[in-house]
């Protein structure tokens, strides 16, 4: 009786120290804000100077019941686009340079209603961001054949976010395949 009192309080005590704080736990295909999960089960991906992902659980993220967040990627200078490759992208890397986040509209929302959260900042100059980062872990990609800009077909992305915005951290994740704009 004694071992199996000391095993099950071992246990217990094992559990107890390998659970993370709020901040570190996995997000999968999803992102985390305010202790709050919100699933986002697909993405969508459009290129112009700069990649810009968005990441959904509805095809309409304009319906009351969804939830989205976007951001877009520089995978080159302004006067045309690389291929999008593992690393990691954030703002201080600057809107001029090499696999940066780029300075157009960073947005998360839980819904269309007014009084969600929702955070849509451009951080250049936009006092409430402070910070960005996305780590692309894996990528597949194929060049626009019909593109002059080195414009590249995402169908594939493992991707790590996190951004800090009028003081809330949204944290996320997606693993999986991307569709495109039409």
């Amino acid at each position: 009786m004694k071992k199996l009192i000391t095993i099950l309080f071992l246990t217990i005590i094992a559990f107890s120290t390998s659970c993370n704080s709020d901040d570190e736990i996995a997000v999968v295909n999803g992102f985390r804000v305010d202790g709050n999960f919100y699933e986002t089960p697909f993405v969508k991906c459009r290129t112009s100077n700069a990649y810009e992902l968005n990441f959904s659980n509805l095809l309409d993220y304009n319906l009351p019941e969804s939830h989205f967040g976007s951001f877009y990627l520089n995978s080159g200078d302004r006067s045309g686009s690389l291929e999008l490759i593992p690393g990691t992208y954030t703002t201080a890397n600057g809107v001029n340079t090499y696999y940066s986040i780029d300075n157009q509209e960073i947005r998360f929302q839980k819904n269309s209603e007014e009084g969600s959260f929702a955070y849509s900042n451009n951080w250049s100059g936009d006092s409430e961001f402070s910070s960005g980062k996305v780590t692309i872990n894996s990528i597949t990609s194929t060049p626009l054949t019909s593109s002059s800009n080195n414009e590249f077909i995402i169908s594939q992305i493992d991707i790590d976010y996190r951004f800090v915005m009028d003081g809330k951290t949204v944290t996320g994740n997606y693993s999986g395949s991307v569709d495109q704009f039409n």
